[in-house]
């Protein structure tokens, strides 16, 4: 799949080779604008482990790997992260957001 660019992701990638020339460009939008870039990414992946822990608590227990492969998911995303130079304005990290790897037994004794 060949991603577009618009003639402001151009001139993105212009100043983004000047200023760190060791880097992709493309490579950094992709990182940064495809799908809301890697916070939403990584607060998606936490909410689907969140509604999974909620609504399908037996199929977690019965496969427990599911919640490995997730973490290593959000492990993914969080190395990665160390590599952008600049995020998308409207998925920056602020606080909350991404929100946290999923604490289960604070959401245990939130439910009793």
């Amino acid at each position: 799949m060949a991603l577009k660019f618009s003639s402001k992701d151009k001139m993105f990638k212009k100043i983004a080779s000047l200023l760190w020339p060791n880097r992709q460009p493309s490579f950094v939008m992709l990182l940064e604008n495809t799908s809301g870039g890697l916070h939403k990414r990584s607060d998606e992946n936490r909410e689907l482990l969140e509604l999974l822990h909620k609504e399908a608590a037996p199929l977690l227990e019965e496969c427990p790997w599911i919640v490995g492969w997730l973490k290593g998911n959000d492990e993914f995303f969080e190395a990665l992260d160390a590599l952008a130079i600049a995020t998308n304005p409207q998925f920056k990290k602020r606080p909350g957001f991404p929100r946290p790897w999923p604490d289960f037994s604070q959401m245990q004794k939130a439910s009793q």
